[in-house]
């Protein structure tokens, strides 16, 4: 069985690097992208199961790269997880692909809960560490 692609985008190196080690440890097929851009070309390269972005990031801001998901009907359902440093004036289902908002700090485990819960579990059986 293929383990579920989640795509981890985020300017701040330290933020991909926790979360692509979690998921992966956890036994998700993880990419990873630095801005906005780097992402697009990512997600028409070979579209992930789930995308998890920050929304702060220069270039192209995690709420333009959802809008850009929208307006193409072949990434228009892709399931979106945002984590942001700043309250955002966004509601999940202001934007359809938004799945989930969550604030940074933000706890590995709740990430790994919420990515369980909309993609389902990756293959490996790992304890995940705090």
């Amino acid at each position: 069985m293929t383990p579920p692609r989640i795509l981890v985008v985020d300017d701040e190196q330290h933020i991909v690097q926790v979360l692509s080690l979690t998921l992966h440890r956890a036994g998700y097929d993880v990419k990873t992208a630095t801005n906005g851009d780097a992402a697009w070309q990512a997600i028409q390269a070979d579209q992930p199961d789930l995308m998890i972005t920050d929304q702060a990031m220069p270039g192209i801001t995690g709420t333009q790269l959802v809008e850009r998901l929208q307006e193409n009907p072949e990434t228009a359902k892709l399931p979106v997880l945002i984590i942001t440093a700043r309250r955002m004036a966004i509601e999940p289902n202001t934007h359809s692909t938004v799945t989930d908002i969550m604030p940074k700090p933000f706890s590995p485990r709740e990430v790994l809960a919420k990515v369980s819960h909309l993609v389902g579990s990756g293959t490996a059986k790992q304890e995940i560490e705090p």
